[in-house]
């Protein structure tokens, strides 16, 4: 009978440890890092003005901070070069266990291409018509000094491999040896 009224005041005292805490964890609000994201901006070539919409701007590669969520749009522009324009998602979590908000592309990456008629152009031609850069002629040996004849060295015998045994676990106990 005491083991029994033992075994009950144990569990309501562990029952009361919980205080009905653990109960609450579906109705907790979402902690959600709602602080600005970094977002990385390269370009080819480098020195790019990137604009992000709505935002600030800087010559690339650089990093801006976005404060604010969903699609943006990064615009990149270079004397001489064709602007582009690309779509940037800043991701807010819905769940805390994924992490702080982050922007999709990171880096966000371009390539421009050169107007027609601009040296960047030209040279981009002139480069594609280049073949391939050849290798440098060897350089001609000095004249060689006759060298002096030496007997080439006999051969050598190679060694006779060792027979493989054929087991490669011992013999048992009282077993007979193994023939080879």
């Amino acid at each position: 009978m005491r083991r029994i009224l033992a075994f009950a005041v144990c569990g309501l005292g562990l029952g009361a440890c919980t205080s009905g805490d653990l109960f609450k964890l579906d109705t907790m609000p979402l902690q959600s890092a709602a602080g600005p994201v970094t977002v990385r901006l390269e370009s080819q070539p480098p020195g790019a003005e990137a604009t992000i919409a709505g935002g600030g701007s800087c010559k690339t590669p650089c990093s801006l901070q976005v404060g604010s969520f969903g699609e943006l749009t990064v615009t990149y522009a270079l004397e001489g070069y064709q602007p582009e324009e690309v779509s940037v998602a800043v991701l807010q979590p819905t769940d805390p266990r994924e992490g702080p908000a982050r922007a999709n592309p990171n880096p966000v990456y371009v390539e421009l291409e050169a107007l027609p008629g601009t040296p960047a152009a030209r040279r981009r031609a002139a480069a594609a018509k280049r073949p391939a850069a050849a290798k440098p002629a060897p350089k001609k040996p000095a004249a060689k000094r006759p060298a002096a004849k030496r007997a080439a060295p006999a051969p050598a015998a190679a060694p006779a491999p060792a027979p493989a045994p054929a087991s490669p676990w011992p013999p048992a106990p009282g077993a007979p040896p193994a023939q080879q």
